[in-house]
């Protein structure tokens, strides 16, 4: 400003992907307030102006100039602006102001003396910037060195996608995130994060041959919208959720895709090229622990899952139905556990042979599985033998329950290729009562009834009560207890 004995003096950066002016620093009247305004990306201002023309501009009346935003104006006492691009070479780094309170015709030496300071200004910035960019790459190193560590700590399939998201925020800013999983059946939101009832979103399956999906999977790069609510691919991903501008990156495991990220920002904030590489960097670290936690999630599955109905066998169960057991206790809610067995099962291996005897395992599974609720437990527990636990159900609730399983073995015969086989279950049921009784004398109550329903005609169910408490013995004569035998 002294070069010319000017009032105010304006420095701003230049994003050229975004197009958006980046106010640097000011002198002069109300100088403070400078930085705290910062433009939208493609707003139309001085600096915009300069870098579009590559010129310098002379405004005479910032008040009566349409580059010149309103607002701008009304803030700053300034009437005669001069701005002068920075630049090196093609490369745009920002723009230089001069203003003065009072109208001022700027003369050529003037316009010469702040164009030869803006070149050095640009100078110092050019190596400024290439300093702060080769820190910035050597810092970005390091966090996706850390996070490729981090995300080897676990093999949850869960835990490892809340990480994949929580890694992410440390490399790039958004509002919104998603980490979607290939599955058989389409893509699955497995963890997320700021998304408006997020339960009843992971509940959601995207098709895979969705128009948006098939554009990134035909890509190398993630895939920026600048403003998604605008791109009708975007109709299956979230318009309800307002996000604006949007990635998505592709999570690959060699050259198979495993997963998406979908990263979202509330307004118009285009992710630039810089942050696409990064997350594209990052895709290959998270793409390898989703996969490795995926195939660990498949073993598991397998270690806990008989391969002839599909159910979880007894290890798995009885594992699931101790874990829901506790959480019955520390929430003090109902649990019901189920033991059902075949009537009769013997004869019709003896009759049909064991291949039949498996057909009609495989059907009864699947007709047990259209009865229950997607939150109750059903395990193979032995040859015949089938167990549920009812989370959430009581004695009243669970009644209900049982008869459908009993209904729909009954309803219709079985059939095997050309063998129909009529079959029959009998049930044996008991709840919770009291908190301290562990899941191996719940499994005795419910075996117990089970033998009841057996007795008494099969093809029913029947409910474990616990023995009436013993009246203590009382002396006649003393009116006291007597001595227990």
């Amino acid at each position: 400003a002294s070069l010319v004995d000017a009032d105010g003096a304006y420095m701003t950066a230049w994003e050229e992907e975004t197009r958006q002016t980046i106010p640097l620093a000011a002198y002069g009247p109300n100088a403070e307030l400078y930085t705290q305004d910062i433009p939208e990306p493609g707003e139309v201002n001085l600096t915009f102006t300069m870098m579009r023309e590559g010129r310098s501009v002379v405004v005479k009346d910032i008040r009566q100039c349409s580059i010149i935003p309103p607002h701008v104006a009304s803030i700053f006492p300034i009437t005669s602006l001069l701005g002068v691009p920075l630049k090196v070479n093609q490369q745009k780094l920002g723009g230089l102001m001069v203003g003065f309170v009072s109208f001022h015709q700027f003369t050529p030496s003037e316009i010469a003396v702040i164009e030869q300071a803006a070149g050095q200004i640009a100078l110092i910035l050019a190596r400024m910037n290439a300093l702060r960019e080769a820190e910035r790459r050597a810092a970005e190193s390091e966090r996706l060195r850390q996070t490729g560590l981090a995300l080897t700590t676990t093999l949850d399939l869960g835990e490892v996608a809340h990480l994949i998201i929580q890694h992410l925020e440390t490399l790039i800013a958004f509002d919104t995130a998603v980490v979607y999983l290939y599955t058989p059946e389409g893509i699955r939101p497995l963890a997320y994060r700021n998304i408006p009832a997020g339960e009843a979103f992971l509940r959601q399956c995207f098709p895979k041959d969705d128009p948006l999906q098939r554009d990134l999977e035909a890509r190398d790069q993630p895939l920026l919208l600048i403003d998604a609510q605008s791109d009708p691919r975007f109709k299956n991903w979230g318009e309800t959720y307002s996000i604006r501008s949007w990635m998505g990156i592709l999570l690959r495991a060699g050259n198979e895709p495993v997963g998406t990220i979908a990263l979202g920002r509330t307004k118009v904030h285009p992710f630039t090229s810089a942050e696409a590489l990064l997350a594209q960097l990052y895709s290959h670290q998270a793409g390898m622990a989703l996969q490795n936690a995926v195939l660990h999630s498949h073993q598991q599955q397998l270690a806990m899952t008989d391969p002839l109905t599909g159910l979880y066998n007894r290890r798995g169960f009885f594992e699931l139905a101790r874990h829901e057991l506790e959480r019955s206790r520390r929430f003090n809610r109902p649990y019901t556990l189920l033991i059902a067995d075949i009537d009769h099962f013997k004869l019709v291996n003896d009759r049909y042979g064991h291949p039949v005897g498996d057909g009609v395992l495989r059907e009864l599974a699947r007709r047990f599985r259209s009865v229950m609720r997607e939150v109750d437990l059903i395990g193979r527990y032995g040859g015949e033998e089938f167990c549920f636990v009812l989370p959430e159900s009581g004695c009243q609730s669970s009644c209900p329950a049982a008869e459908r399983l009993l209904e729909v073995v009954r309803s219709s015969p079985f059939r095997v290729g050309e063998v129909s086989v009529s079959i029959t279950i009998s049930i044996g049921v008991t709840t919770l009562t009291d908190p301290g009784t562990p899941l191996e004398a719940l499994v005795k109550q419910a075996d117990e009834a089970l033998y009841r329903a057996k007795a008494n005609g099969r093809d029913r169910l029947e409910y474990w009560h616990s023995p009436p408490a013993e009246k203590p013995l009382t002396d006649a004569h003393h009116g006291g207890q007597a001595d227990e035998l």
